[in-house]
């Protein structure tokens, strides 16, 4: 097999460029956040998508699609030390975390995969002004164990924002 150089034509820097700006939008697979506060993102389908998943849905304010990467039993850590389980409890801590309207960035170090099961570890920053208007900045590492889904979707079992604590 021969490698074999494609020129760089006009319309494959236009092509090209079109694409990245879908994907700076999120068209491309990242997902967009739109004023009105919801996400049009598709479902995870890989353990890596997990991660811009739940930052897009937290950054527009959008529980209801937050909600849909967690399985039913899932448990996740609101504090060190502290854990709530089941989507009403999980529901409950998110909206609260939700009222700070900070954005969400987040980035994955590492993402380990045996089958079905992943775990995802991933460093975020949330940062601006408070609901005091004071300027706020959380962040941390997180510890994700996620699961593939009979639906292909790969979803939170565990849910660990301050993994390495």
């Amino acid at each position: 097999m021969t490698n074999r150089s494609v020129p760089f034509t006009s319309s494959r820097r236009e092509m090209l460029v079109a694409s990245a700006a879908l994907f700076a939008t999120g068209i491309g697979g990242l997902g967009q956040v739109h004023a009105q506060g919801t996400t049009e993102m598709p479902l995870p389908r890989r353990p890596e998508d997990v991660t811009p998943y739940i930052s897009s849905a937290i950054t527009a304010g959008d529980l209801d699609a937050a909600m849909k990467v967690y399985v039913a039993d899932a448990v996740f850590v609101t504090k060190p030390g502290t854990t709530v389980r089941g989507h009403e409890a999980i529901r409950a801590s998110l909206s609260e975390f939700m009222q700070l309207k900070l954005p969400i960035k987040a980035t994955d170090k590492q993402v380990l995969v045996s089958g079905d099961v992943a775990l995802v570890i991933s460093d975020w920053v949330m940062e601006g002004n408070g609901p005091d208007g004071k300027p706020l900045k959380l962040s941390g590492t997180s510890s994700d164990v996620v699961r593939r889904q009979a639906d292909g979707v790969w979803r939170f079992v565990i849910d660990n924002p301050f993994g390495t604590i």
